[in-house]
């Protein structure tokens, strides 16, 4: 169930609540008056939660979603649902004075009650590396924790910079599987398409593709990458392994983690590069038939 939802989020996190191309953190409507300092948080996403604790103020959340266990602290706090399925009841409930939330078509309506009840929605964007870093900023400028904000966002581009090139002498093409029913990939302006090539892979699709294109498995299979990254491990991804083994005996291989990486677009990123890092260091790659 947890992989189906990432996907839906996924899916859905292509169309944003807003109509403007601006995806610099903002408030849903006007900014609020004299509602500062804000003291009872919601958070609607894993990574605003991790942002908010490394900011050090997690103690103001008074309401997460289900999926956010980092750190251990955040398991013990309220949950008001997932990434689609947020309870307005549970979270008006609470009595937050602010909600903050990643757009998706699927929050549409949950975010536009939630501030129809007096309750100021902020708005953060996490699918680039640049979204991430104005995500730190824009947290904590609103919470007046601009130096921590400055600290950590400075802390993640050194960690990120450390694996420029570090796969270049693989030199293989990769596509990134997010969801196998339908089979979802993480297209070019993603923060793990960014992020691949900047190690120094080739992730596939390139250029014009959406955010998360759907492709055929066929498809898949006839672009010949050297490499196919699961995000995430469950019973369809083993199926679909060893379709692709079927399909490409030379090439294509899977990559499969015990746990999932990539899932959560902030301050726990260079966790999942090192991790990717360590497979392509210990494992040789197979090249295709000719």
């Amino acid at each position: 169930m947890r992989f189906f939802l990432l996907v839906t989020f996924f899916v859905f996190s292509a169309g944003s609540l807003q109509a403007t191309d601006n995806k610099t953190p903002q408030f849903l409507d006007a900014s609020p008056k004299n509602a500062q300092p804000f003291t009872r948080i919601v958070s609607l996403a894993p990574v605003i939660t991790e942002t908010l604790f490394a900011l050090g103020v997690g103690d103001r959340l008074v309401g997460v979603t289900r999926f956010c266990d980092r750190p251990a602290q955040a398991s013990k706090i309220p949950k008001v649902g997932g990434f689609v399925d947020g309870s307005l009841e549970r979270i008006l409930g609470l009595k937050p004075d602010l909600v903050v939330a990643m757009p998706q078509q699927a929050q549409r309506g949950l975010l536009q009650n939630i501030q129809q009840h007096g309750v100021p929605v902020y708005l953060v964007f996490g699918d680039t590396i640049s979204e991430i870093k104005q995500l730190i900023h824009g947290l904590g400028t609103l919470l007046k924790e601009e130096k921590k904000a400055d600290h950590l966002t400075k802390k993640l581009q050194t960690s990120y910079d450390a694996f420029h090139g570090a796969l270049a002498k693989h030199q293989g093409s990769i596509v990134v599987v997010a969801g196998v029913k339908p089979l979802v990939l993480a297209g070019p302006k993603t923060f793990i398409h960014e992020s691949l090539a900047h190690m120094g892979l080739t992730p596939l699709p390139q250029k014009n593709a959406p955010l998360w294109p759907v492709w055929s498995l066929e498809h898949l299979v006839a672009t010949q990458p050297d490499w196919v990254l699961f995000l995430y491990p469950g019973a369809g991804v083993t199926e679909m392994s060893q379709r692709l083994k079927q399909l490409c005996p030379k090439g294509c291989q899977s990559i499969v983690f015990e746990s999932p990486v990539f899932q959560r677009p902030g301050i726990y990123l260079p966790e999942d590069l090192n991790t990717v890092q360590d497979f392509f260091l210990k494992t040789k790659r197979i090249p295709h038939e000719k």
